[in-house]
């Protein structure tokens, strides 16, 4: 799957990305859910957006870079799913996007596609950083309590929104679907976290904290295969 918000248009390959042609400036933020949640909260001013030419930047008073939005996916067993709106927040410009990758069937990652971003919308008081990081947390809870409800699949969700008003971006994510600042040069910049419990000792230390198992799989010759798994029910990610 790919998208992205870009100054120039889109090219080569990515998960889930955002392009911009100004500087950014990452820090992290918390929130709680149901589930583990990570917030990734970061500035790209447009104030101070860069020509670049060779190895000189030049700073302009105006912003140089506009929004767009592209979309691919390739599908393989039918449970991922994604969503894409631009909306107006308290006379703000802001572009969203969702993805949602299914397990265990497509039921809860078709309810996201379906609800989560009209939650998450309403929820948003305003355009603000702050307000979109809370909106996340407010929207999962309550997808999450209705994806009980109806089925026994789960999902992944990553959430993207990016202020062009402000210069500033907001991103919320449950499980391990990436999302990626990919600056015109420099090095990329991971906004999500990997909520896997075979590589997130948080994640590991959350669930034995609700008294969950953790342990691999067993293979016919009955010795350790796979990543570390949730008991009972055998999840790579809770």
């Amino acid at each position: 799957n790919k998208w992205r918000a870009a100054n120039r248009r889109p090219k080569g390959a990515g998960r889930a990305r955002i392009e911009t042609g100004a500087p950014a400036r990452a820090g992290r933020a918390e929130i709680e859910t149901a589930g583990p949640a990570r917030a990734s909260e970061g500035e790209i001013a447009p104030s101070e957006a860069k020509a670049i030419k060779g190895d000189e930047a030049t700073v302009t008073d105006e912003p140089n870079w506009v929004c767009e939005v592209g979309q691919a996916q390739r599908d393989l067993k039918g449970e991922d799913c994604f969503d894409t709106r631009r909306v107006t927040l308290s006379g703000e410009d802001v572009a969203v996007i969702m993805v949602a990758d299914g397990h265990g069937g497509s039921a809860a990652s078709r309810h996201c596609r379906k609800h989560l971003l009209d939650y998450y919308i309403a929820a948003a008081g305003d355009g603000s950083a702050a307000s979109l990081l809370g909106a996340g947390a407010t929207a999962c809870q309550q997808v999450h309590e209705e994806v009980k409800r109806i089925t026994n699949a789960g999902s992944t969700v990553t959430i993207i929104a990016l202020n062009l008003t402000r210069g500033e971006l907001a991103v919320v994510n449950l499980g391990d679907s990436e999302a990626w600042l990919v600056p015109p040069s420099g090095s990329s910049v991971r906004l999500s976290e990997d909520h896997r419990l075979d590589t997130s000792e948080p994640e590991r230390a959350r669930v034995r904290g609700m008294g969950g198992h953790l342990s691999h799989a067993r293979n016919r010759a009955g010795d350790p295969a796979g990543p570390l798994r949730l008991w009972p029910g055998g999840v790579a990610q809770a």
